[in-house]
């Protein structure tokens, strides 16, 4: 719905006059995005007025990004293209024994997951984050509490 009052309204600031306030307004109510304008606006004002911390700040490199074109994922040429941008980095890539689609680690540094396609099955690892290892399924019913305050 969010991408839909976007396209309705891309042209809405580039046009002088003001015709569609109301119906932007209506149109942000009607879609719940008044948080979103308001956390926007917040930000814009601290970006504007230099008082977000620089540190903060997203910084890009030039550096070449990855590019893949024809490779499939469980082939070698996938892996060894991933490998080598990552290394370029002084980074390590390993690929992972099982298919995550989810991973939430606590603080207490246990991680917990699901795997796709069947994200309605909870899993917690077994082998301290090595992804290599274990995995324990259906962890039990009390971990829906102790979930929500990872």
């Amino acid at each position: 719905m969010g991408h839909a009052l976007t396209n309705k309204y891309s042209l809405f600031f580039k046009k002088k006059g003001m015709k569609k306030v109301f119906s932007l307004a209506q149109d942000i109510y009607k879609y719940g995005k008044f948080r979103e304008l308001v956390s926007f606006a917040v930000w814009e004002m601290y970006h504007k007025l230099g008082l977000f911390p620089k540190k903060d700040y997203l910084i890009f490199n030039n550096r070449e990004a990855i590019k893949l074109e024809n490779e499939r994922l469980a082939g070698s040429e996938f892996t060894d293209k991933v490998t080598q941008f990552f290394a370029s980095g002084g980074l390590n890539a390993v690929r992972c024994d099982h298919n995550w689609k989810l991973l939430y680690k606590n603080n207490k540094g246990e991680i917990f997951g699901s795997l796709y396609p069947d994200d309605s099955d909870l899993y917690k690892s077994t082998d301290g984050g090595e992804w290599g290892g274990g995995i324990q399924k259906d962890i039990g019913p009390w971990l829906s509490d102790q979930f929500l305050q990872i």
